[in-house]
């Protein structure tokens, strides 16, 4: 959901007027880092008022086009991870700093979410690249639809 709720407020909301996603401009790291940063503070107002800081910091000139895109990523992933750590449904479980956290996904975006984490002191973080390819693979396996031969 995070993904279409970045997709949706960049392609059909107010903040559609000045973000420009270029795809020829890299990675913003550093407004990435600040939404992260905002939405896991003290001072977060929560995930609506720290989405609408996007359209505020652009109208005052803080954050140009380029930046905002990663800017409202970094907010909303960056409220995500933070709620899911905060919350379990036994208080007796809780992801443990040390641990190590394995991602399956698009590459680019597992970047983001590995940001994310270690910046929230989540320092082992690893990627599982093709494990949908290989979770295929073993079903197609299981079901006889493919041989091991």
């Amino acid at each position: 959901m995070t993904g279409e709720v970045y997709a949706a407020l960049c392609s059909h909301t107010i903040l559609s007027q000045t973000i420009s996603p270029n795809p020829r401009v890299s990675f913003d790291a550093a407004a990435f880092e600040r939404g992260i940063d905002l939405a896991c503070s003290i001072g977060s107002k929560g995930v609506l008022s720290d989405i609408f800081t996007t359209r505020t910091l652009a109208l005052v000139g803080i954050l140009a086009p380029e930046q905002q895109a990663d800017y409202l990523s970094g907010i909303l992933i960056g409220h995500e991870v933070h709620a899911m750590i905060r919350s379990r449904p036994d208080p007796n479980l809780r992801i443990i700093p040390q641990a190590p956290i394995t991602l399956v996904g698009e590459e680019n975006l597992c970047l983001r979410y590995a940001a994310t984490l270690k910046r929230l002191g989540y320092a082992d973080v690893r990627f599982a690249r093709e494990a949908m390819q290989q979770g295929l693979w073993e079903v197609g396996i299981q079901a006889g639809l493919i041989t091991n031969e």
